[in-house]
């Protein structure tokens, strides 16, 4: 689920101002202080709640523009696309760093930036959007925002972002086996490690995973091996704060298993694996569940 746009496109819900990029424009940047104050409040009234407090500091004739190109014209039709986000809203939070903020006049200042959501699951979401404030009667206010695509660098980031929450070490107990499993960016940042270490009580084995972005389907991918000698692969598709991979996977003795696996998260500190549609050599086998808690301290 991704929160409305139009509210992550305008500097959404958090109190987390990361300013990136120099303020231009000569004289018109010494108003720097009334635009951040103007941001403050705006965060402010998305975190309470309340529509109209919200929609007090967008001007009557705004405008927004989707990333589909879609374009909603006015303050009451842009209020209505808030109603079903609200409570999402004041339960995350939000955080957005400032590419550019560039004043075009003393009155007309325009940011670009990327706004990044965190419900209260731990999940994150995250977008770029270019906005416009205008000066009316010596406060600042939204004028037209719209969504921006992302650049190359910035989808092959996509996938960290998604799973940052996973960033950490985790440990899962099933019927005397005990998997450890850590995972750190890798790459860049382009990439997650993540590293499974099982004991059980007669044998040990370690499992390494890489998880991507993969811009040919828009979707996160992973790649399997193990100690054994196996190896798989799974596309990932997010719905909230669900994730399933169809997995293909090779055994050592070369039979083929597929399953779909699934992740679901519990809260920030745990997570459920699960792994349904089991087969090997075309033979079913049974469904098989983790549920996985952070180690305190480790993230």
């Amino acid at each position: 689920m991704r929160i409305l746009v139009v509210s992550l496109t305008v500097l959404v819900a958090g109190i987390g101002i990361l300013w990136a990029g120099g303020q231009q424009g000569g004289a018109a940047a010494n108003d720097e202080a009334g635009v951040k104050a103007a941001i403050e409040a705006y965060c402010t009234s998305l975190k309470s709640g309340d529509l109209a407090t919200i929609m007090a500091n967008w001007v009557p004739d705004a405008d927004f523009t989707d990333e589909s190109g879609n374009l909603i014209k006015g303050r009451e039709a842009i209020s209505r696309l808030f109603v079903g986000t609200l409570a999402d809203l004041k339960a995350g939070k939000t955080a957005f760093k400032i590419d550019t903020l560039r004043f075009l006049s003393a009155d007309v200042v325009v940011m670009d930036g990327a706004l990044e959501f965190t419900p209260p699951d731990g999940s994150v979401e995250s977008n770029r959007f270019s906005a416009v404030w205008a000066k009316k009667g010596g406060k600042w206010m939204i004028a037209s925002a719209r969504d921006l695509p992302e650049t190359e660098g910035q989808a092959a980031d996509r996938g960290l972002r998604e799973m940052q929450w996973l960033t950490g070490e985790w440990v899962g107990e099933d019927k005397g086996t005990t998997i450890r499993l850590t995972v750190k960016p890798e790459l860049n940042g382009k990439f997650a490690l993540m590293k499974y270490e099982v004991k059980g009580p007669k044998e040990t084995m370690t499992i390494i995973q890489v998880l991507g972005w993969d811009p040919t389907e828009g979707a996160l991918r992973s790649w399997t091996f193990d100690s054994r000698g196996g190896f798989g692969e799974s596309a990932w598709v997010r719905d909230g704060s669900v994730w399933a991979g169809d997995t293909t996977g090779v055994l050592p003795s070369g039979q083929v298993g597929t399953a779909l696996n699934i992740i679901r998260l519990a809260g920030p500190n745990s997570f459920v694996w699960q792994s349904t549609q089991r087969e090997v050599g075309g033979q079913p086998i049974p469904d098989h569940e983790i549920k996985y808690t952070r180690v305190v301290g480790n993230r």
